[in-house]
């Protein structure tokens, strides 16, 4: 990726920065697997509460608004330290990145448009990785939830075939 021939050519420029946006969209996909776990355990851990809230009258839209929000917040949180850490260690390593490349750099341009759609990005992937596992967390009847247990369910025929659907899709896309 770094070769010297990488910065004479526009078109392999293009590619590296092509490439390094697939990598980028592969990592969101993946953190946005496991921040939907995490919450998914949260909205778990507040199962009493929510049950509360429904015993008092909230509606099962007002529970997935509730969690959803949380993970609004969350993505916020996360988008102002993740950007502030950035520009910290751009900063921090600007002299690095000049002897590992064995070039100047320059000075960083700032775009505020990426800025903004890279905050969109981590607050939306946050706010829909809380509203999956709210969704089912708020469709729990109102005694199983004050116990603090949700009821187990039985899976759906289709689920192994679609699985194996989106497995098999997944190694075709990772072999393209």
């Amino acid at each position: 990726w770094f070769s010297a021939s990488t910065y004479t050519s526009g078109g392999n420029i293009t590619k590296t920065v092509n490439w390094t946006l697939v990598a980028g969209m592969i990592a969101l996909a993946i953190s946005g697997v496991v921040i939907s776990g995490a919450f998914a355990v949260g909205a778990r851990r507040q199962l009493v509460t929510l049950g509360q809230l429904s015993a008092n009258g909230a509606s099962e839209s007002l529970l997935k608004r509730m969690l959803s929000l949380q993970g609004a917040w969350c993505g916020v949180l996360g988008t102002v330290v993740g950007m502030a850490a950035g520009v910290v260690t751009l900063s921090l390593m600007h002299g690095q990145f000049n002897n590992w490349i064995h070039r100047d750099i320059g000075p960083y341009v700032w775009s505020g448009r990426d800025l903004v759609a890279i905050a969109v990005i981590g607050v939306l992937a946050a706010t829909l990785a809380a509203y999956f596992p709210a969704r089912t967390a708020a469709r729990v009847p109102v005694l199983s939830a004050l116990s603090g247990r949700r009821p187990l369910g039985s899976l759906p025929r289709s689920i192994v075939p679609v699985g194996i659907a989106f497995f098999g899709g997944g190694r075709v896309i990772l072999g393209l």
